[in-house]
């Protein structure tokens, strides 16, 4: 079982968006996926689930001990989940009270808490939204996960929060976590039609090289349409539909090939690049 926390320190890189979708996409495999919304805004959730929230235990319920795991997780909404179970930890505002406590035990204690009811084993697939900033909260994501997910616009204030959360995800590495790793930088609401958008690509590929992933998640406002309606990208109608059906199950199959043997593929591609960089 993978767990993935997607990250941006920059607000606006579809983290939400990828998170569900991946989530439908893996449960089209037939995989179960359990989502965590670490976000107080609660995207996920909203997206996910269209029952209110407020009135049960949520992950702040699950953070602070006065809930257990079974009393906090509930299921996606239908359209979610096709094939495999998608489950939700879901959130509220009340949740930045958690991520602003000073308890020295609190970014472990998220993992903690999922290794004591075995969900690493329960789930095939684990997501973590984040939130659009870098601090307990996405250093609770990265210290869970395996695997670190960048999805970023390919706009210049966007790179800069790639740098940024890159060099977080870089920090808890070296210091708390070392078997963690950003598997993905996933360029979203891209247009080959943009000079923009291309110039800022050939920069991330530049820089990140073989991270940034092949999959490319297109710019289409019916996108931004699906999340709002709470319904997954791939039933959109007409070619949109089937547009971003394609797209989510590429971006799922190639984080999947990844991390089926992450240290091999790691070897490979840096081993790769470093040749090239010779024959330059």
């Amino acid at each position: 079982m993978p767990a993935f926390a997607l990250l941006n320190q920059k607000g606006g890189a579809l983290k939400t968006s990828g998170s569900a979708n991946l989530a439908e996409q893996w449960s089209r495999m037939g995989l179960d996926v359990l989502v965590a919304d670490l976000d107080d805004q609660g995207a996920a959730t909203e997206t996910l689930v269209a029952e209110d929230v407020t009135e049960r235990p949520t992950l702040t319920d699950l953070l602070k001990g006065t809930a257990d795991f079974e009393e906090v997780v509930m299921e996606a909404d239908p359209q979610w989940r096709p094939g495999g179970r998608v489950d939700l930890l879901p959130a509220t505002l009340d949740l930045e009270d958690v991520w602003e406590t000073r308890r020295p035990d609190l970014p472990f204690r998220l993992r903690n808490l999922l290794r004591e009811v075995g969900a690493y084993e329960r789930y095939d697939r684990i997501i973590f939204d984040g939130p659009p900033d870098l601090g307990q909260a996405s250093v609770s994501a990265i210290i869970a996960a395996d695997f670190v997910v960048i999805p970023t616009k390919c706009e210049r204030m966007h790179l800069r929060g790639v740098a940024r959360t890159w060099e977080t995800v870089m920090a808890v590495q070296k210091n708390i976590h070392p078997d963690v790793d950003i598997i993905a930088i996933v360029p979203t609401q891209y247009s080959s039609g943009v000079n923009e958008h291309v110039a800022r690509l050939n920069d991330l590929r530049s820089v990140y090289g073989w991270r940034v992933t092949k999959t490319t998640i297109p710019f289409r406002l019916k996108a931004d349409e699906a999340s709002g309606r709470g319904i997954p990208a791939s039933s959109l109608s007409g070619d949109a539909g089937i547009a971003f059906s394609t797209v989510y199950k590429a971006l799922a199959e190639e984080i999947d090939e990844r991390a089926q043997d992450w240290p091999a593929y790691k070897a490979a591609q840096e081993e790769k690049a470093a040749q090239e960089e010779v024959e330059q």
